[in-house]
């Protein structure tokens, strides 16, 4: 079973009755078939957030920019391949890939087990975060990546 309610891709393009051209084809040919791909996520993870939208995320595999993944439609870009519709929990662990608790904190603070847990969990939330900024903003004159805002070289963390 496909874990995606619509494909587009090269194969799609060549079976479209209506040229291939649109978003939403109504001719079936962006219906999963059973010679299409599955979503491969060996090796893929969230890397970043994109700069073009607030639901974009960056996939990477390896290191290397592989994808995106947009968390508003569903829609996993991977390989060349656009997989739209994409089941819910599929993609929600993928995303939860994106922080990764370590496993001696697991080991010591299990699910649901302690304040100490709750607090290492938001801590790495915000590292992912502030990372997340700091590589939107690296181009941006003025920003710095010590106080993570605009202080022009005159903040106290220089």
């Amino acid at each position: 079973m496909k874990k995606y309610q619509m494909i587009r891709s090269k194969a799609q393009e060549a079976r479209c009755l209506n040229g291939g051209s649109a978003l939403y084809c109504k001719c079936g040919c962006q219906t999963p078939h059973d010679s299409d791909p599955e979503i491969n996520l060996t090796g893929v993870t969230v890397s970043c957030k994109s700069d073009h939208g607030y639901a974009d995320f960056i996939l990477s595999r390896n290191g290397v920019k592989c994808g995106s993944y947009n968390t508003q439609y569903n829609a996993i870009f991977l390989d060349g391949v656009e997989f739209l519709g994409v089941d819910k929990d599929f993609t929600r662990d993928l995303f939860n890939q994106a922080i990764s608790i370590p496993e001696t904190i697991k080991k010591d603070f299990p699910a649901g087990g302690s304040l100490t847990e709750t607090a290492t969990r938001e801590a790495l939330t915000e590292e992912f975060n502030l990372q997340d900024q700091d590589d939107r903003n690296r181009k941006h004159p003025g920003y710095c990546k010590k106080c993570h805002s605009y202080c022009y070289g005159d903040c106290e963390a220089n």
